[in-house]
């Protein structure tokens, strides 16, 4: 495994350790006594309940956008080919 990837593979899970967390502290603060207008157990709940809601617009846009992408790429590699591989770049004598 390159360097790159364990980086990368470390950074996936500390999100996903992050994410748990997150859901764990809703589940087991989520009906708490509130002290009123200030309160900071509400503050926290209501950040993570935005992340969580980006987190899942981010998917579904994921999601959406990556097979228009392929499909992108593989015209745009099949049209590439096309026009550096012609007859006279391959030295194609076209004489009947």
């Amino acid at each position: 495994m390159t360097r790159r990837r364990r980086a990368a593979a470390v950074l996936a899970l500390l999100l996903l350790l992050a994410l748990l967390l997150s859901a764990a502290f809703m589940l087991l603060h989520g009906a708490h006594g509130c002290e009123g207008e200030h309160c900071p157990l509400c503050a926290l709940l209501f950040r993570a309940e935005r992340l969580f809601g980006g987190l899942a617009l981010m998917l579904l846009a994921l999601r959406l956008r990556l097979p228009l992408r392929f499909v992108s790429l593989r015209r745009a590699r099949a049209a590439l080919c096309r026009a550096l591989f012609t007859p006279v770049s391959l030295r194609v004598k076209l004489t009947n």
